[in-house]
């Protein structure tokens, strides 16, 4: 239990019964042995923001479970689940300030519900075994936004879907000889809707127009399988090689494309000297694009980008190399490069999703097309301490570019190109079970797109919206600052016969570093809050100002565990 969640696990056998040998093990019949784990979180973060006149409140409760049963030596089934409630609603008493007014002007309700409930059922042969995977899971995700917050008012957009997945995957991996394998097939059944109601403008127009859809999409996913590998000189050598196909029932590319959906890979790894290794893998991937693009329609209903999506291709290299110390530590160098294709474009501003961010918001329910390329590469310098004489941590720094093409066929970086990211975690266990542990994070800031003042300040866009509108044709030009922060966490633990005791206190952002975002864009008003005009401007305009948008402060927990 903390200051911002309540939290309860459980875990233990179900049932257990004397070991069988011999003959009377493979006829003893029923469960021979059953352990389950259970937890559930409750979240009272929200009350925590209040105090902080943060003008939004975030909530959730999740819980999960997995119980195992062995029926013999032979076969045994584990069962899973999780499951997530999320809220997030406005806090409209925050609305002191002029940062406070515009978060609460533009942030939409929103709640997102999840669960997963999966079986797997396996059966062990002489050198082999069996794997039968069943599983299920759904999001549902409604958001939308009242005209100045009040439910009275109509919405500006109301945005409401489901996705649910239902999966079997049957699979067989083994040895013989010096050669492990592993071999399957799966198949999925999807179903996702889609209820949006919504006023966009396009780029170089002033009229708002309204997309209003229903969609209701099916489809039937299927995919073969097989791996193999072997170890050579003595196991100084391991190579691994393997072929996966995927196909998808949305249109015939995707259906019957069989060799355009082949993922070849293939890895190696060699131990040079004793503790030193080189590791290299490539391999060929594919991904659906989001179920927001595939089940877009158009106010008629057509599903517009049935015949322009396909798979979004993926080649990646790694090459590392990794050296394992005497005293429990490792070094580790690795390069890697990416290479996208097909990636979704989004047809009605011109631009890649890639480059969309992750702001507040839905992102790909509009006309796409798979024509965007895109790359990343870097490397990875990692040094990790396991617990030596009390001590133990994780250093790590990453050199990397994200970069995907503009409209006009150039890289630029995406919205993910903080460029160099450095973390250093670790700890000290002392004596009476007091432990102190640490994270210090730095990383450079993400690029944004600048608003485009002159169409974002037409009084009937700013009515609507509410918000600047991004210039895509200054499309990631410009760049926040750096970040860093620091956390820090105590704990004390006590243990007596039966049950132990844990106190921590946790504090996230210890000295209130206020890390700068993208400024907002908002209008100028006078001494009676009203919004200044642009004098003899056609169309008619606001006068707008950029906002500085930090943000940052110290978040303590205190809390307890007690554990039986």
């Amino acid at each position: 239990m903390g200051s911002s969640e309540f939290a309860l696990s459980v875990e233990g056998p179900i049932k257990k019964v004397k070991q069988q040998t011999g003959e009377n093990q493979n006829k003893h019949k029923g469960v021979e042995s059953a352990t389950m784990l259970a937890s559930v979180r409750y979240s009272y973060l929200q009350g925590l923001f209040k105090l902080l006149k943060l003008p939004f409140l975030p909530s959730y409760l999740d819980a999960q479970y997995k119980i195992k049963i062995k029926f013999n030596q032979q076969n045994e089934l584990i069962l899973l689940g999780l499951g997530a409630d999320d809220r997030f609603k406005l806090n409209l008493s925050a609305n002191k300030s002029q940062e406070q007014r515009y978060l609460l002007n533009i942030l939409p309700e929103q709640s997102q519900w999840n669960y997963s409930v999966g079986a797997k059922y396996t059966h062990y042969f002489k050198e082999s075994y069996l794997n039968l995977i069943l599983s299920r899971n759904m999001l549902g995700n409604h958001a939308y936004k009242y005209e100045n917050n009040n439910p009275d008012n109509p919405k500006r957009f109301d945005y409401n879907s489901t996705e649910a997945e239902n999966k079997f995957r049957l699979e067989v991996s083994g040895r013989k000889g010096a050669w492990k394998y592993n071999y399957g097939l799966s198949y999925e059944y999807a179903r996702y809707t889609n209820q949006t109601t919504q006023e966009i403008s396009y780029p170089g127009s002033i009229d708002l127009v309204t997309i209003d859809y229903n969609s209701h999409l099916l489809l039937h996913k299927w995919g073969l399988f097989a791996q193999v590998s072997r170890g050579f000189f003595r196991d100084r050598l391991e190579l691994s090689a393997g072929l996966r196909t995927d196909n998808c029932s949305y249109n015939s590319v995707m259906a019957f494309a069989i060799q355009d959906q082949l993922s070849p890979r293939f890895s190696a790894s060699f131990s040079i000297l004793p503790g030193w290794l080189v590791n290299f893998n490539t391999g060929y991937y594919h991904q659906l694009p989001p179920y927001t693009g595939l089940g877009f329609r158009n106010n008629t209903g057509s599903l517009v980008n049935k015949n322009r999506l396909t798979y979004i291709h993926n080649v990646h290299v790694v090459l590392g190399t990794e050296y394992q110390t005497k005293w429990n530590s490792r070094f580790s160098v690795e390069g890697f490069y990416k290479q996208y294709f097909n990636y979704p474009f989004q047809l009605r501003d011109s631009v890649s999703l890639a480059n969309l961010g992750g702001d507040f918001g839905v992102i790909g329910n509009t006309d796409l097309i798979s024509n965007s390329d895109g790359r990343s590469y870097g490397v990875e310098l990692l040094y990790e301490q396991k617990l030596f004489k009390g001590f133990y941590g994780i250093v790590a720094y990453t050199l990397f570019w994200s970069q995907f093409k503009d409209r006009h066929g150039a890289f630029l970086p995406s919205s993910w190109d903080s460029r160099q990211v450095i973390s250093l975690t670790g700890g000290k266990k002392f004596k009476y079970h007091w432990e102190v542990g640490a994270r210090w994070r730095i990383s450079g800031g993400q690029p944004y797109t600048p608003y485009d003042i002159e169409r974002s300040s037409i009084v009937q866009i700013w009515n609507f919206y509410g918000s600047g509108l991004p210039n895509y044709d200054q499309l990631n030009s410009k760049r926040n600052p750096w970040f860093h922060q620091l956390d820090i966490r105590i704990t004390k633990k006590w243990f007596f016969k039966k049950w132990s005791l844990e106190l921590y206190l946790d504090v996230q952002n210890v000295y209130a570093f206020k890390s700068s975002q993208a400024p907002y864009l908002d209008l100028v008003y006078d001494k009676n809050n009203q919004p200044l005009f642009v004098s003899g401007s056609v169309p008619p305009r606001y006068q707008t100002e950029l906002i500085k948008n930090r943000n940052g402060q110290p978040i303590p927990t205190l809390g307890f565990v007690i554990s039986y």
